[in-house]
């Protein structure tokens, strides 16, 4: 689910009669279990593209520090020595970071 799904759920689950109001104060529980079941789900892959990132910086601090295995560079050469203080606007600028970061 997109979070626009999700907004047009709401919209459509947000208008209140206000002719039945009993029912409505029910209809309001069961719409608190159902969102907070969504930010449950939400929160789960949030913490999950966290740790997959986390990861990833990882593998990308030991490929632009020259710290990572032979084979990586043998299929995706990188010949530049990048200086320590420098790591961070290549990590930062590479287009799977990027990525990452906006999931």
């Amino acid at each position: 689910m997109t979070l626009d799904e999700l907004k047009q759920k709401v919209y459509k689950d947000l208008p209140v009669d206000k002719e039945h109001l009993d029912t409505e104060s029910l209809r309001n529980q069961e719409l608190y279990a159902k969102y907070l079941d969504y930010k449950t789900n939400f929160e789960f892959l949030l913490a999950k593209a966290k740790g997959e990132y986390t990861i990833m910086y990882r593998n990308k601090w030991e490929y632009y520090g020259g710290k990572s295995d032979a084979k990586i560079y043998a299929s995706k050469p990188f010949d530049l020595k990048v200086l320590k203080s420098d790591l961070n606007i290549y990590i930062e600028s590479d287009q799977e970071i990027i990525d990452a970061k906006n999931k």
